[in-house]
């Protein structure tokens, strides 16, 4: 053991006893992780779900798709855009 960690082992023996215990029960620490992961799977598909979404589509607005569309008949954004090119 290095000096460093005697010195932590001076400043916190607890901690070192805590890990010694948890070594030597590994096997019963690893046995309640593995149960509450299941409980915690099992808990999660028993509660009733509590929030419900919905979507509706919408038609597009006329005046808006008509532009975009079909912007020569309209004067929308193709007449604008060729004015900046030069192009009209």
């Amino acid at each position: 053991m290095s000096v460093l960690e005697r010195q932590a082992v001076r400043r916190h023996p607890g901690v070192l006893l805590m890990l010694q215990l948890l070594w030597t029960k590994r096997q019963v620490t690893m046995q309640w992780a593995v149960a509450r992961f299941w409980g915690a799977i099992l808990l999660t598909l028993v509660i009733p779900k509590q929030y419900v979404s919905t979507s509706k589509l919408m038609p597009p607005e006329v005046h808006s798709a008509n532009k975009l569309a079909l912007p020569e008949l309209t004067g929308g954004l193709g007449s604008d855009g060729g004015r900046f090119i030069g192009s009209e």
